[in-house]
């Protein structure tokens, strides 16, 4: 990433982009030696796209699906977990993160979404500057999420951004069915305020996402939003009525559940629910808080109990999945006292 402004532009050799750089000049109020000819500068963030990204995601593309179909032929009960579908979907998320107008959508729709949220801020795109090639952007300033998840003490602002993560995450799941596909901390600005943000009005329809506990000022900003992932309207229901099961302590549910909304040969319909219910009565025997349990451990035996019954998980419903999974590292190192059922008990009561 560079960031344009007080009279630097990035010097674009390429004989072909001379025309689209002196157009950028003109429209950022630079002469020919990057000198501003306006008053004001805003600092902005460019992502250009390698001139051979395409070529190379189809070739990458290409191995990983013959892979896939290698070890799932080696394998057969690894069919069960979709990985040709897994990359086929990823094929498709990738290919339109190489379009960085797909990305300016996506960045335009967060933020409209986010709109009454104001500890939760994307970049925004200056359209004039967007090309399929180039992504301008906002610059936004912050500190890396990094420096709080390796910070072991115990502080307010830990514990809220922990809260922030999980609520962000929920919200784009089951409010918005826009979820970030590549939420890691390296994707994730912090800044702390001197005032509170979270004094904004309540009503029956206002988002439990604004209704924390913690006063502890706060915002986050997102980045890199190229890749998202949403489920159809069965598949939101599906999900829906899994979380609630799990909320609930209902594994008999959740394994009838995924037994009715996918594609299986299980020989044993009730041996499966009850391997479901022994996982979800596990983790609620143990309050669901991430320093006792581990998400991605209950993921596993999830995981395992499927291919042992025979039971396909969809693709799509895949991506959510692992999009809510990051969540538990996020918590984990930053609060790990948090409950997750609890936090996502109101996004279960109101949204779809």
């Amino acid at each position: 990433m560079e960031m344009f402004g007080f009279g630097r532009l990035l010097e674009m050799k390429d004989q072909k982009s001379d025309e689209g750089t002196e157009k950028l000049r003109m429209t950022l109020g630079l002469d020919k030696q990057g000198n501003s000819t306006k008053r004001e500068l805003i600092p902005v963030a460019v992502k250009v796209r390698h001139p051979r990204m395409e070529t190379l995601l189809r070739r990458d593309l290409c191995i990983m699906k013959t892979v896939a179909s290698a070890v799932t032929w080696i394998f057969p009960s690894l069919k069960w977990l979709s990985l040709v579908d897994c990359v086929e979907e990823f094929g498709q998320l990738m290919e339109a993160q190489v379009n960085l107008c797909v990305e300016a959508c996506n960045l335009e729709r967060f933020a409209a979404n986010f709109n009454n949220v104001k500890s939760v801020r994307f970049p925004k795109p200056l359209w004039h500057l967007v090309r399929q090639y180039v992504l301008v952007e906002t610059f936004e300033e912050g500190n890396p999420m990094q420096h709080y998840v390796t910070d072991r003490s115990s502080r307010p602002v830990n514990a809220r951004l922990a809260e922030l993560g999980i609520n962000t995450v929920l919200k784009m799941v089951f409010e918005d069915n826009f979820a970030h596909g590549d939420l890691h901390p390296g994707n994730i600005l912090v800044r702390e305020e001197e005032t509170s943000d979270m004094t904004q009005k309540k009503s029956w329809h206002t988002s439990p996402f604004l209704i924390s506990k913690s006063t502890c000022p706060v915002t986050i900003v997102i980045l890199d939003c190229g890749i998202i992932a949403s489920l159809d309207d069965h598949g939101k229901k599906c999900l829906k009525g899994v979380f609630k099961a799990v909320a609930n302590g209902d594994g008999q549910k959740v394994g009838e559940l995924f037994l009715n909304n996918s594609s299986h040969q299980c020989t044993d319909p009730e041996s499966f629910k009850y391997r479901m219910n022994e996982i979800v009565s596990s983790a609620l025997d143990r309050s669901v808080t991430l320093e006792q349990v581990e998400v991605s451990a209950i993921m596993t035996s999830l995981f395992s109990a499927m291919i042992e019954h025979k039971v396909k998980l969809d693709g799509s419903f895949s991506s959510i999945i692992l999009a809510i999974m990051v969540v538990e590292g996020l918590g984990r190192s930053l609060d790990p006292r948090i409950d997750i059922v609890q936090q996502a008990r109101p996004f279960l009561l109101t949204s779809l």
